[in-house]
């Protein structure tokens, strides 16, 4: 079975003969095919611990390098076909029947080295690299550093504090802005559920922990029978 390789519409594996006399007018072949490839290992640091994550992030594309002969009346044109394609950089289909690089569908030519035969104008070596062509991808995200994380925990934190502070609070006063100590005041949900508080010393009222939704705020005590205050605690 006759191997195969082609990069875009050029053969680079090919018999030629004269179909009435059976002479060979043209040769193309390939020897001495090599590949070589490894694999892209990150390393990710886990924050506050001296240990690592192994990532693996596949393989690196797949070199590809073997040495050629053109031979016959067309071995010049296709040695400058080929020269005209490592000049362009660009990359090209490639396809090959020939097993560890089968699945290789595009790639560049990485080198190319030509040795012109003194004394046989229709025969020229070549050496070549190709290297696997794969379409960009985008960089790895990076994994937070510690500074980042303990601010991240930091606000995590603070936003729990806020959100868990639901309180009522007030100062009762005399006409004379004395503190009221020991004062009933009420303080009731719109669903109707009730609390009674008294104030201290310092004539302060506070009732924590409460839900969120609307308050109605009165002072059971004499003169402060037409005092009424209307609290709401959103949620957060």
């Amino acid at each position: 079975m006759r191997m195969s390789i082609r990069l875009d519409d050029l053969e680079l594996i090919k018999r030629v003969e004269d179909p009435q006399t059976r002479v060979v007018k043209e040769i193309r072949s390939v020897y001495n095919i090599s590949t070589s490839e490894r694999r892209m290992i990150m390393e990710h640091k886990i924050p506050g611990s001296d240990g690592s994550i192994l990532q693996d992030m596949g393989k690196e594309p797949l070199r590809i390098s073997f040495e050629g002969v053109f031979l016959g009346e067309k071995a010049k044109e296709n040695l400058q076909d080929l020269w005209s394609r490592f000049k362009q950089g660009k990359p090209m289909n490639f396809s090959s029947d020939i097993t560890g690089i089968a699945d290789v569908t595009k790639v560049m030519i990485e080198g190319l080295r030509i040795d012109d035969i003194a004394g046989y104008p229709n025969e020229y070596h070549y050496s070549i690299l190709l290297s696997e062509y794969r379409e960009p991808r985008l960089p790895p995200a990076q994994p937070p550093s510690q500074e980042e994380q303990a601010q991240q925990e930091v606000q995590n934190q603070a936003d729990d504090t806020i959100a868990s502070i639901n309180y009522i609070t007030g100062k009762v006063l005399d006409d004379e802005g004395n503190p009221q100590k020991d004062i009933d005041v009420v303080i009731t949900k719109d669903d109707g559920t009730e609390y009674k508080i008294k104030t201290d010393e310092n004539g302060i009222y506070r009732m924590d922990d409460m839900s969120p939704g609307k308050y109605t705020v009165v002072v059971k005590a004499e003169g402060y029978e037409d005092m009424k205050e209307e609290v709401e605690i959103k949620a957060g």
